[in-house]
């Protein structure tokens, strides 16, 4: 049966390479009712985090598409010969797509679809489409297909570190990174995280440090702005604990999570192979 893949544009998964299979459903960045843009058909992540800088006092309200626009994604997904539609949502605090895409199925009875909630965004997300849609180019089953992202979506762990904005060279960066904010993405909800007294950064290398000893796993590294100098740093210091960390993934992250994690935010974390 020909599938469609439609993964929430919060996954990233436009400024990652995939196959036509897979397409997104873009956030709809509101910053008034006369300055709205599409997250990647509009502007692009580079440019969106230059105008939240610009403007300190600009808020973006992030907006997602109603069942009108879903309906205009299947008559055109079913005239291209689609039988059967998955959608992959990302966690319900950065989208609401779930009730826009039912009432918008609802009104199609004759092609099948499965709405999958991730729980997670970013990496991990377009992370899921990816395999699934080679899954479905191997012939496998749906339910098979279900089950392998119901395994990924409990094995991922994503941590967002909110850094204090540092105006030191970047060597100052590793003795200040000290002052920020840890907070964990766990089934769906942010949470922040005790650290016990140590460096935040220095818990999350070594909890990935000890997963990526004792398990196969994807590491990944994302970010709010392409240009910020404490990536580079970051990426050696968890190359220095541990060499397998040069399969680093570095993937941005969207508008829609940049708008409620804030823009001075890196995000570190795993997906279990």
């Amino acid at each position: 049966m020909k599938t469609k893949i439609f993964v929430c544009s919060n996954s990233s998964i436009d400024y990652l390479p995939h196959n036509e299979m897979i397409s997104s459903i873009p956030v709809i960045l509101k910053v008034s009712d006369n300055e709205m843009y599409e997250d990647y058909i509009d502007v692009n992540i580079e440019a969106f985090y230059n105008r939240i800088r610009m403007d300190k006092y600009v808020k973006v309200t992030p907006v997602f598409q109603n069942y009108t626009k879903i309906l205009e994604y299947i008559n055109e997904v079913k005239a291209q010969g689609y039988q059967q539609v998955l959608f992959l949502l990302s966690a319900n605090i950065f989208s609401d797509l779930y009730i826009s895409i039912s009432i918008a199925m609802s009104e199609h009875k004759d092609i099948k679809y499965v709405i999958f909630d991730s729980e997670s965004c970013g990496y991990p997300l377009s992370y899921m489409a990816t395999e699934a849609s080679n899954l479905l180019l191997s012939e496998e089953a749906l339910d098979d297909i279900l089950s392998h992202l119901e395994f990924l979506k409990n094995n991922q762990k994503i941590y967002f570190y909110k850094y204090e904005k540092i105006n030191e060279m970047s060597k100052s960066f590793l003795k200040k990174y000290k002052k920020g904010k840890l907070l964990k993405l766990t089934n769906g909800k942010l949470e922040t995280v005790n650290t016990s007294k140590m460096l935040p950064l220095d818990f999350v290398i070594e909890e990935l440090k000890d997963k990526i000893d004792e398990t196969e796993i994807i590491p990944f590294l994302m970010y709010t702005d392409k240009t910020t100098r404490y990536i580079n740093i970051i990426e050696e210091e968890l190359i220095k604990s541990n060499i397998k960390f040069k399969r680093l993934k570095i993937v941005p992250i969207a508008p829609g999570v940049g708008i409620k994690v804030g823009v001075n935010t890196i995000a570190i974390g795993y997906i279990v192979k």
